[in-house]
């Protein structure tokens, strides 16, 4: 099995070893993201806190040698976990509104002070829908559309056993893609869940896992803008190394934008 893309999830104590593990990484060939993420760090009052953060971020980044491949950093921001989200309304317009222009800052910090590393997120599958479609800098469209704009690449919790089922939620992201140019990627669920289990591939055998796995790979190899899988997380992907399986991700599959900034 080759892998190409790792994401790491840390604070400010934990740069040292982010730098040790993304050298490790690169000697693999394995790029590394910096991995963000709470549901209300995107709220207007914590822009100035998660900004300061990206440039500590950023400035930490510089001292990372080229060859430890660190790829960027990628937001696991979930505003739909909140009351504010679920009271509807204006309350969730001003919850959208507070993710994008967040992006949006980020976007322009990055493309000043480190244009070379990639913005990602990770988005549930339905915010594509009509529902949430919502004006922003002048523009009326998806809010999945927005966010598509305002990074490199998102990945999609798409989470599903069906090879078809995953490829039919990231349709419609897929196809604002190629008329942006930006990179989509599909993602699986390999965690114990205790609501919709049957969407995880937790305690499902390794065979049937890495099968679809690959199933997806092959197809996104025929895409430009469909991104390798990702996994989430780390101690379900284990569980499914530790098992016997005659199965290799194919690694031929993009893991960054094609299409450079």
């Amino acid at each position: 099995m080759a892998i190409s893309c790792a994401k790491f999830q840390v604070s400010s104590g934990l740069l040292s070893s982010t730098m040790m593990i993304s050298k490790l990484a690169g000697q693999k060939s394995i790029t590394t993201s910096i991995l963000r993420g709470d549901p209300r760090m995107f709220f207007s009052p914590k822009h100035g806190q998660t900004l300061e953060e990206l440039r500590a971020i950023l400035a930490f980044s510089q001292t990372i040698p080229r060859q430890a491949l660190l790829q960027g950093i990628k937001y696991d921001v979930e505003p739909y976990l909140t009351k504010e989200w679920k009271a509807g309304g204006e309350t969730r317009r001003c919850v959208i509104h507070d993710y994008l222009a967040f992006l949006r800052k980020a976007r322009l910090v990055m493309d000043e002070e480190t244009p070379h590393l990639l913005l990602g997120v990770d988005t549930p599958y339905w915010w594509d829908r009509d529902e949430f479609v919502t004006e922003f800098d002048g523009r009326s469209q998806r809010f999945s559309e927005h966010v598509q704009d305002l990074t490199d690449y998102i990945v999609i919790m798409s989470y599903s056993r069906d090879v078809r089922k995953v490829l039919q939620s990231v349709e419609g992201e897929r196809r604002y893609a190629e008329r942006i140019e930006k990179l989509v990627h599909p993602s699986l669920e390999t965690i114990q869940l205790k609501q919709d289990p049957q969407i995880s591939f937790w305690g499902v055998p390794a065979e049937e896992f890495w099968k679809t796995v690959n199933q997806i790979q092959d197809v996104a190899k025929k895409d430009p803008v469909l991104g390798g899988v990702r996994i989430h997380n780390y101690r379900g992907l284990m569980e499914k190394l530790r098992m016997n399986s005659p199965y290799k991700m194919d690694k031929e599959v993009p893991d960054q934008a094609p299409y450079p900034k």
